[in-house]
């Protein structure tokens, strides 16, 4: 595939009116995207941060955006709840990791999965991606700590 970058962008939707009155839309999450060598987009979709909350086969709670039917995938209307921002995507050993503000806990670190499609040109489309695990920490010593990760191995051992 011509699939060379994995990008987390964060998404804030905004409404720019400056009138009196004016609703502001307070959606923020974060949409992953990947490009090829030359930067352009391939597809994009948005992260589901809590699969168990933001996927659900009830139409009323689709249709009313706080949750999305099994199976979207590329561009679709994001759920609004449990919605992750200020992402930073990690490739560490070939796993996609990444670090996300945390308003209920001091540190956030999640595993991303990511699929899709491979189109018949070497791109992707359908793209999909989710946490499929997660890690929370209330330590306050962690706090803030997820602007980098660090990995360490040792000669002939293992990563950690």
């Amino acid at each position: 595939p011509s699939c060379v970058y994995v990008v987390a962008i964060r998404a804030d939707a905004l409404d720019q009116c400056d009138e009196p009155g004016t609703i502001r839309l307070g959606f923020s999450g974060t949409a992953v995207a990947v490009l090829d060598i030359d930067l352009q987009v391939l597809d994009w979709t948005w992260l589901i941060n809590d699969p168990r909350a933001q996927i659900t086969s009830k139409l009323d709670r689709s249709k009313n955006g706080l949750a999305v039917l099994p199976g979207v995938a590329g561009p679709f209307h994001p759920p609004t709840i449990n919605t992750v921002r200020d992402t930073r995507l990690i490739n560490l050993d070939d796993h996609l990791f990444a670090t996300f503000d945390c308003s209920r806990c001091k540190f956030h670190l999640g595993m991303v999965a990511l699929t899709g499609d491979v189109t018949a040109r070497g791109g992707v489309h359908r793209l999909r991606a989710w946490f499929s695990s997660k890690f929370r920490t209330h330590e306050e010593w962690m706090q803030g700590r997820n602007q980098a990760l660090f990995q360490y191995r040792p000669a002939g051992g293992a990563v950690t």
